[in-house]
């Protein structure tokens, strides 16, 4: 992965960090939205054809991050990019855009979900009738016209954001609000997600009306239960223990009307993701490989509800299952599963976080490979010790011994530091390694 701000750093700089590059097969991008569209509708990409220059110029190919997300919310990043200012300025008039969490508090990462479908935002004519789905594709369009003669040749694979991080999820647990190993807060209390639940649960009780059967309605009636999860904890929700909650601590979440909810959350999620891999496979149709992140949430994994997964969006139980459902959508569209996560071992972790990142590994890959989705991985924080390395080695041997090999593993992140005498040596043998690993 090249640096977060590599589109903002003296050439000469990044010609110098790309020239310590042995042995690798290319650099991973980010094409950030603010520093691109500037104006509605107006394209400019003048600050990256040269980077892909550069990367030619060296026989490294490229996989393109379309990064319609902020940078500085995330661990690990140490410059700030935001949306594009015609984005934010909408925000006073349609608060729905930005996701909402219980407090009223807006999430600034990435637009909601809300925004998929609502044509309220400028095209180049300064007509408001474009949705943000209708932005995406605009600008799908426009970087497969700026670099066609390199798609699919240089340009190997396009990463579509689709949340925050650029992964596929709610934002959960912004470093600003949250601390590991918190559950994170639900992210869907503007009034177009909350129009969109009652919705859902209106035609759940007419087809149950329909079908003759109203245990849904009397369970609803019986429990009393509000229509989203209520903490009324001004904030601390965050950080807050999924047994310290009244939605899963006092046994919400296992009632219908709780397992309905996280249904619908994560289904949302699910419906945004494929929204924009069908937009992506229209621009970019078969000539490059399409790729869709996902985040390791490993902890509380090892908890009744796994609620930090659950509270961004990937519910799992004996009758939804978020990542068996991804998989059936990536295949649908033959996309890329990239996964993170991929350093860091169980007996590291902190044992009050009742975190399994191998698991959650173990589970999402076989799921993969159940359905021969290319499986792709990641480190979700810069590797400092050799004992980092050597899981990663260990986890793709796994992988390539159980007849499912990694299609990539991308290297967070280059840096003055991962090339410096007391680094270089560490990540190099790696390298070295990752490509004499024996054949499956």
């Amino acid at each position: 992965m090249c640096p977060l701000n590599a589109a903002l750093l003296p050439r000469d700089t990044l010609a110098r960090l790309l020239d310590k590059l042995v042995g690798v097969e290319g650099i991973m991008l980010d094409v950030w939205w603010s520093l691109c569209e500037p104006t509605p509708g107006s394209f400019d990409f003048s600050r990256y054809r040269p980077i892909f220059q550069m990367a030619i110029e060296r026989n490294l190919k490229i996989q393109a991050v379309l990064s319609f997300h902020t940078c500085g919310e995330s661990e690990g990043d140490q410059v700030v990019i935001s949306l594009p200012p015609f984005i934010r300025q909408l925000q006073p008039q349609y608060p729905f855009l930005f996701y909402t969490d219980e407090d009223g508090e807006w999430s600034w990462e990435c637009l909601s979900l809300s925004a998929d479908h609502a044509k309220v935002f400028p095209s180049a004519q300064g007509v408001c009738r474009r949705t943000a789905l209708d932005m995406y594709e605009d600008f799908m369009r426009a970087f497969y016209e700026e670099f066609s003669s390199w798609i699919g040749t240089h340009i190997v694979q396009i990463q579509v954001s689709m949340g925050p991080s650029g992964e596929l999820r709610y934002p959960s647990f912004a470093l600003s609000r949250w601390k590991f190993p918190g559950m994170g807060a639900f992210q869907c209390y503007d009034e177009r997600m909350q129009q969109d639940y009652r919705d859902y649960i209106a035609a759940i009780t007419t087809r149950n009306h329909h079908h003759g059967t109203d245990s849904f309605h009397r369970r609803e009636k019986e429990e009393e239960v509000v229509v989203f999860p209520c903490y009324q904890t001004c904030g601390r929700g965050y950080n807050m223990l999924p047994w310290q909650t009244p939605f899963f601590g006092e046994g919400i979440a296992e009632t219908e009307r709780g397992k309905t909810f996280l249904e619908w959350y994560s289904s949302k999620l699910l419906c945004h993701g494929e929204d924009m891999l069908e937009r992506a496979r229209r621009v970019f149709h078969s000539q490059v490989e399409i790729a869709c992140k996902v985040a390791g949430i490993h902890w509380l994994y090892k908890t009744k509800h796994r609620a930090a997964e659950a509270i961004a969006g990937y519910y799992v139980s004996d009758r939804f299952h978020f990542y068996q459902r991804l998989a059936s959508l990536l295949k649908k569209y033959g996309a890329t599963w990239i996964f993170t996560c991929f350093e860091k071992r169980d007996e590291w972790e902190d044992k009050a976080a009742k975190c399994s990142p191998e698991s959650l590994i173990r589970e999402t890959w076989s799921i993969a490979a159940s359905l021969d989705v290319p499986f792709a991985a990641e480190n979700a924080l810069e590797m400092k010790r050799d004992e980092e390395y050597e899981q990663v080695l260990e986890k793709a041997d796994w992988c390539r011994r159980n007849g499912h090999p990694l299609s990539c593993f991308t290297l967070l992140r280059l840096s003055e530091e991962l090339i410096s005498p007391d680094h270089v040596d560490r990540w190099a043998t790696f390298v070295q390694h990752m490509q004499q690993s024996p054949p499956i």
